[in-house]
């Protein structure tokens, strides 16, 4: 099995929101039985949350379909159900990169008004407008690792578990609170 260390991700993605000030956060998220990598995410999440005096169940979120389109729709109803938020975490940069979109179409800038985090460090959040600030899980890496793996169970060998180390990548959708 070789898999991405989520849970450290999680961590790093809120540790930097919260570094940089925020107090008012979302979140955009999928159904936990959708995906477990999802739920490794968000473990790391609560916990990070916890250290810091924060309640997960007490922060607004909306559900998501890993889409641009359904970040977007999800951010909506985030703006509309609280109008205070500084920052929003997508647990993926599509979803990121549509609340990005209707950050700036609700007539509100990212960095600016709403921090935006994403994971994935997918090849587009690098060029979208702003760069996103996002959480690389090597997925190239993981690729290459698992098809090693399989050829070593194929030639009749036992492969030991890979984990692979996540990394904040800090770009201009992320900073410090205006207000």
């Amino acid at each position: 099995v070789v898999y991405s260390d989520d849970y450290s991700g999680g961590r790093q993605m809120m540790e930097h929101v919260l570094g940089l000030g925020h107090q008012k956060i979302a979140i955009i998220t999928v159904p936990e039985t959708m995906n477990h990598a999802i739920n490794r995410r968000i473990a790391g999440i609560k916990a990070v949350l916890a250290e810091h005096g924060f309640d997960f169940d007490a922060l607004p979120r909306e559900l998501s379909d890993f889409s641009t389109s359904g970040g977007a729709k999800a951010m909506q109803t985030l703006l509309n159900v609280q109008d205070d938020i500084t920052a929003v975490v997508c647990l993926n940069d599509r979803m990121a990169m549509g609340a990005v979109q209707q950050i700036y179409q609700s007539g509100l800038h990212v960095p600016d008004d709403i921090t935006v985090v994403g994971y994935d460090n997918i090849a587009s959040s690098e060029t979208s407008t702003p760069p996103l600030t996002t959480i690389d899980q090597q997925a190239v890496k993981l690729g290459s690792e698992a098809t090693k793996m399989l050829m070593d169970v194929l030639g009749g060998k036992h492969p030991d578990r890979v984990v692979l180390e996540t990394k904040l990548i800090v770009r201009a959708s992320s900073a410090t609170p205006r207000h």
